[in-house]
């Protein structure tokens, strides 16, 4: 299952020293935007899960339709891919808009229409500025069969995650492989 819809993450756990139960991430998320508050609200929202203990890396991904398991043995990993992403058209259609609004509004035609187009081509651009989506891919041989997350940034806890804090998330999860192929020869 790729990371193909960006989430807001509404659970985010990371534990550097393993808790009882054996879990490293745990990472819950649900569609953003309006629609999505609206459905998680009523409990019927789309939402996908990526739990990574000591032994296994697990994506539930539940709909009205129903639920899908991915359960990985963590030392089948081959790789993990995470990386950062802004919208690019975000900014462009921004710069478009903002100088249509200044040409508009220093050629006189319509102040008012040149102003509110700047001020959509401003918020553009800003929005682009302060929206980052992070991906979080695992894959157990073919990148093409690799299944993970792509979620905001920001968090319902207010945290802010970076791609330094996806790395060390790998690194953990790497030793953890490492020390599992070492005790099973």
């Amino acid at each position: 299952m790729p990371a193909n819809v960006s989430l807001y993450v509404q659970k985010f756990e990371f534990h550097r020293e393993v808790g009882p139960d054996g879990k490293i991430v745990e990472i819950e998320g649900r569609n953003k935007g309006l629609i999505g508050t609206i459905l998680n609200a009523l409990g019927i929202a789309e939402k996908s899960y990526l739990i990574i203990t000591k032994t296994d890396v697990t994506f539930r991904f539940t709909n009205l339709g129903g639920t899908q398991h991915i359960v990985c043995p963590l030392d089948s990993i081959t790789c993990s891919i995470s990386g950062v992403t802004k919208p690019l058209s975000q900014l462009i259609w921004g710069l478009v808009a903002a100088i249509v609004g200044f040409f508009i509004l220093v050629s006189g035609e319509s102040a008012l229409t040149g102003l509110l187009i700047g001020a959509v081509g401003v918020g553009l651009v800003v929005s682009y500025l302060i929206t980052q989506n992070l991906t979080f891919l695992f894959s157990t041989g073919d990148i093409d069969g690799a299944a993970g997350l792509a979620f905001d940034a920001s968090t319902a806890g207010g945290q802010r995650l970076t791609i330094e804090s996806l790395l060390e998330i790998v690194e953990h999860v790497n030793y953890h492989i490492v020390d599992l192929q070492a005790r099973q020869k």
